[in-house]
């Protein structure tokens, strides 16, 4: 027999503050029952993403969820409710179910919480329902987080996600351009499903548990006509650091400062990274 578990199921892009109030209770339930926690994530692979999925298991085990189950949507997109409940039921056993209030899952999502109360209710399951968390009259989500990053506001974005927003890649090999206007950077590759918001930001590379402040530059390099796709470049603001040589980097958005331009000529652009530098030295304490 299955063991017992304390289970929340959702897509938990993001893992944000309305996502934590489930998340933590799913944790303190199973902690006061000495039973494992256990989350299953809904996975649909499209663009834009808060979290990759790598990125998303990081997070929930930092929360101290004992089990995530990565699911792919489109496998249990057309099942019924009781199809989907039946899979769980076969392979979990639920002492409770912990779930927001608006959440619901099977074909045209009638596995809603009505739902959920009779068949927990009739299998002797507690289901757990929990609140939404809110930001003056709205619901902290996902989405609201993408558009807010998308419109560069990034400050309010970090707040709803109760951290830094911050993405991963692999170190590429760039054209030098920005190198031979005098602002060396690290080119980064990322995943091509992370949401990565358009601009120039100040933030911190992360390297051995410390933050080296970064002036960050996310765009298609208009100036250049190149036409190519949105790359992400990192300038380290103490150039000694740009010898490094890791393959994988984490990157921190810290502040945003303004959007990409085409510029009339590659001197106008150097004056504009310039401003930017000295924008970026005063928002860090002028870091050496």
């Amino acid at each position: 027999m299955p063991e017992a578990v304390v289970l929340s199921i959702g897509k938990f892009d993001g893992v944000h503050r309305g996502h934590l109030r489930v998340l933590n209770k799913v944790k303190e339930l199973a902690e006061s029952f000495r039973l494992k926690s256990v989350v299953i994530t809904l996975e649909k692979n499209q663009q834009p993403r808060l979290t990759t999925l790598a990125e998303k298991i990081a997070l929930l085990k930092d929360i101290g969820i004992d089990r995530i189950k990565p699911l792919n949507f489109w496998r249990i997109k057309n099942q019924s409710a009781a199809e989907f409940w039946k899979y769980l039921k076969s392979r979990y056993q639920i002492f409770a179910l912990v779930v927001g209030s608006d959440f619901a899952f099977g074909r045209r999502r009638k596995g809603n919480i009505l739902w959920l109360k009779k068949t927990t209710r009739k299998d002797g399951i507690k289901l757990i329902i929990v609140g939404p968390v809110k930001v003056g009259t709205k619901k902290v989500s996902s989405q609201i987080i993408r558009q807010l990053l998308i419109k560069g506001q990034l400050a309010r974005a970090n707040y709803l996600l109760g951290r830094n927003y911050s993405f991963s890649g692999r170190r590429t090999k760039g054209l030098g351009l920005a190198g031979k206007l005098g602002f060396p950077t690290i080119n980064l590759r990322v995943d091509k499903n992370k949401l990565l918001p358009p601009g120039i930001f100040v933030g911190g590379l992360l390297r051995k548990n410390q933050r080296w402040p970064a002036l960050i530059y996310i765009g298609r390099s208009p100036t250049f006509n190149l036409g190519r796709n949105l790359l992400a470049e990192v300038h380290l603001l103490n150039r000694q650091r740009l010898n490094w040589l890791d393959k994988k980097i984490t990157v921190e958005l810290w502040h945003y400062h303004r959007p990409e331009k085409k510029f009339a000529s590659p001197l106008d652009l150097t004056r504009a990274i310039l401003a930017d530098y000295r924008w970026a030295k005063n928002k860090t304490g002028g870091v050496k």
